[in-house]
């Protein structure tokens, strides 16, 4: 079943459907607006305006605002749970945040001790601050062959 409410700070202005669709009623009917897709993520967009000026918005964030009355912050993402950009039907999104904790990084570089152990690294400025070097110092042994320990991981 499609449900329909009003677009949060634009009431009266403009509706929107539990589908992710649109509607303008600046006319007195209601009018579907065209999404685009220039958006560099190529999530859905639309333009809305409130007499003043105009805004975009990304049509997933404003269902999920819509329905679920709740302001989202820069750091809450919605997720398109089948992954399709597409399809912003309030049963397919669901909401995120960055406060999870992150995955731990895998080192870009390793260093190979003389008895065989390796360590890694995830900068060459986290090596040269173990060794005592500038980062300069360490690449430039590194693209020398001097020091031949170091590998860069994207080359093994």
């Amino acid at each position: 079943m499609i449900i329909k409410t009003w677009v949060p700070s634009f009431e009266g202005i403009y509706q929107i459907s539990s589908e992710g669709k649109i509607y303008s009623w600046k006319s007195g009917n209601p009018e579907e607006i065209r999404p685009s897709r220039n958006d560099p993520k190529r999530h859905m967009t639309v333009e809305l305006s409130d007499g003043n000026s105009r805004k975009k918005y990304y049509i997933h964030r404003l269902v999920w605002e819509s329905f679920n009355l709740e302001k989202l912050t820069r750091k809450d993402w919605i997720h398109h749970k089948d992954k399709n950009l597409l399809n912003n039907s309030l049963s397919n999104l669901e909401r995120k945040t960055n406060k999870k904790p992150k995955e731990p990084k895998l080192g870009k570089y390793a260093v190979l001790a003389e008895d065989g152990t390796r360590k890694e690294y995830s900068s060459l400025t986290d090596i040269s601050k173990e060794y005592g070097l500038s980062p300069g110092e360490v690449k430039r042994a590194i693209r020398t062959g001097e020091w031949q320990t170091v590998i860069q991981k994207k080359n093994l």
